[in-house]
């Protein structure tokens, strides 16, 4: 009888003991659902009146990306920024929408505005940047029209830009905001809904492993037939780093032993090149930055050294990377004309020797 008993008390305990485990797996599954929910980016949405504005955002590799909110203090007031990193982040989707059925107010038109600041610093003011129009329209009969933006981030996207698809500044701070319009006393009067601030950041320069990093290039002729080098990484280590961290740097000589650097900027910068000539006086960019670099030696003749310098955030040199002997001497080319000569020399001798044959023969037919 007291076995028996035991063994109900072992089967009790059991059935108690699974209650509770069952219970408190429900539990946890009840208190981190909603938690990992609110770490994922869905969707920004402000509205104002009746107009709204909505941001979606699509990933390189077609994933989720965690809500990465910033708030950054100004003397306008504090900015939230939606953080993205740059490596992770495709495009911006933008929808616009509004119920104007029973509206009052006489609407007009409307228009999607950006300003960028291209900075990795969340503290950089947009300062007194001009906002870039990218999409604008008119309200007819109180009817508007809902409508998508695509703003893709990369300036060198491949896509064809359309009226509303367009192309993006890289890395940066970007500011977007809707504007509209509505008529009262006869008076038009533009209204913005609200800003959506965005920062997409770039990789981390000192965070990147770049041991078996190399200079490659490629060769094309310019209208001299001189040697235009295409330089380029091999890898795409630092292809989504802030391109100031990367600069290219030329240093050589010409076939009369002449000292040359690329630009005025690196021999200023340089006090051992004074004596040195400068290849290009003047250029887009003072010294040419980022990923890849096309070397022109501006028709001068010689040869090449040519440096790309890795820098950390506070200008120190993390690696440094060079190709060398890259030639512009133009080569002579080799003149076939004396052997097209002999050749030619050789079939009038042969024309000649066959005619006087045929000739003789004839000659010697008739006597």
């Amino acid at each position: 009888m007291k076995t028996k008993i035991k063994k109900n008390i072992a089967k009790y305990f059991v059935c108690y003991a699974l209650v509770l485990i069952t219970l408190g797996l429900c539990f946890f599954m009840f208190q981190t659902t909603p938690t990992f929910a609110d770490e994922i980016f869905r969707e920004h949405k402000i509205s104002q009146g009746n107009f709204s504005m909505t941001m979606t955002i699509d990933s390189r590799r077609n994933n989720t990306l965690p809500l990465d909110q910033r708030v950054v203090e100004t003397d306008s007031g504090d900015i939230t920024y939606l953080c993205f990193k740059w490596r992770d982040i495709k495009s911006l989707h933008f929808r616009f929408s509004a119920d104007l059925s029973e509206a009052t107010n006489i609407y007009t038109g409307y228009e999607f505005l950006v300003t960028t600041n291209q900075t990795e610093d969340l503290n950089s003011s947009f300062g007194m940047a001009n906002p870039k129009t990218l999409y604008q329209g008119l309200i007819l009969n109180n009817t508007f029209s809902q409508f998508d933006f695509n703003y893709y981030i990369d300036k060198d996207t491949d896509i064809s830009e359309s009226a509303t698809r367009c192309r993006g500044n890289d890395f940066g701070l970007y500011k977007f905001d809707f504007n509209y319009t509505y008529v009262v006393d006869d008076i038009e009067r533009k209204i913005s809904i609200g800003e959506i601030y965005v920062a997409i950041l770039p990789d981390e320069v000192e965070n990147i492993n770049s041991d078996n990093l190399q200079i490659l290039y490629s060769v094309s002729s310019s209208n001299k037939l001189m040697n235009i080098f295409n330089l380029y990484l091999s890898t795409d280590a630092y292809k989504f780093v802030n391109p100031e961290h990367l600069e290219w740097s030329v240093i050589g000589k010409d076939t009369t032993n002449i000292n040359y650097v690329l630009s005025q900027k690196f021999k200023d910068e340089n006090p051992r090149y004074a004596n040195y000539r400068v290849i290009w006086q003047s250029q887009e960019k003072e010294q040419p930055i980022g990923t890849s670099f096309i070397f022109d030696s501006n028709d001068i003749e010689g040869t090449w050294n040519v440096f790309l310098t890795i820098k950390n955030k506070d200008g120190s040199t993390k690696q440094t990377l060079n190709v060398a002997n890259l030639s512009t001497i133009k080569q002579e080319h080799k003149s076939f004309l004396w052997l097209i000569l002999l050749i030619a020399g050789c079939l009038i001798a042969i024309a000649v020797v066959i005619t006087l044959i045929i000739f003789k023969k004839k000659r010697d037919k008739v006597w």
